[in-house]
């Protein structure tokens, strides 16, 4: 897996609400250093074939993107939280369970809403550049091994620390969506948006055992052969040029006789059924 980190962190134009979210999260910085242990796991597992890229900052947003992950299955946006307790995603209501009364109470910042609106962003950028894209995937990730997440029909995918291999093996064994040429111009993209070079020429995609070559490679339109076909006249001409030998005439006289034979057993055989 590439990874293309964002080298700076620039404010951009305000125009979406995300920023009035995030602006006020104390919890920022610590989610940033739980992405670290979840990439080197991505990292470790994943081929040459998905791009993840960090902090990606998109026009009207001066919070950055955490993760988005491209790759053929199609696109994932992950934000990974270092949060520790017990939660409960109930639809788009999220909950932590209060250490004395045993009782679930509203948590800030409400991390299900912050995951939508993430997804929902880098979508609509998408969108605005390219045509017939599959929407992404929201996936709301945990770093920290202790906690635990009820769910309840959440809008966004969650993802535990001890269930992050299986996240990467439903990866790796899910049918492609995305083409490399369509992974390739997602990634200059969103690459143009953090005014880092296109990867086309600096980073192209790697070769491996899980490549899928043949999609490379352009397709060659095989030329059109027009073959006449004879006349009646003249397949009986060609015919009897067609030499045939004595063996050949015993051959096809013993196949006659065998075709005789069978006919003659397949009538008997109606006759003493009936």
């Amino acid at each position: 897996m590439k990874l293309i980190e964002n080298p700076t962190m620039k404010e951009k134009r305000r125009g979406f609400n995300l920023d009035k979210l995030l602006k006020t999260d104390r919890t920022w910085s610590q989610d940033t250093q739980a992405q670290d242990s979840v990439i080197s796991i991505l990292q470790k597992s994943l081929d040459g074939r998905y791009f993840l890229l960090r902090n990606v900052l998109l026009e009207g947003l001066e919070i950055p993107i955490p993760l988005v992950m491209v790759g053929p299955p199609g696109i994932r946006v992950l934000y990974v939280s270092g949060a520790r307790g017990v939660f409960r995603a109930r639809d788009e209501y999220w909950e932590k369970m209060d250490e004395k009364s045993q009782k679930y109470r509203a948590a800030q910042p409400n991390l299900i809403t912050r995951t939508m609106l993430m997804g929902r962003a880098v979508d609509a950028f998408l969108s605005s550049h390219v045509e017939n894209l599959p929407v992404s995937e929201s996936v709301l990730m945990f770093s920290d091994p202790g906690t635990h997440v009820e769910m309840q029909h959440p809008p966004v995918r969650i993802v535990l620390m001890d269930a992050i291999d299986r996240f990467v093996t439903a990866l790796l064994q899910g049918r492609p969506f995305l083409s490399p040429q369509q992974i390739q111009v997602i990634v200059n993209l969103l690459s143009r948006s953090m005014n880092l070079p296109q990867t086309e020429k600096t980073t192209p995609l790697k070769q491996d055992a899980f490549s899928m070559k043949d999609e490379e490679k352009p397709k060659r339109e095989l030329p059109s052969i027009n073959i006449p076909v004879p006349n009646d006249e003249t397949a009986i001409r060609l015919v009897k040029k067609v030499p045939i030998t004595n063996k050949q005439w015993i051959i096809l006289g013993c196949m006659m006789l065998v075709n005789i034979l069978l006919i003659v057993v397949f009538v008997f055989l109606i006759l003493l059924n009936t």
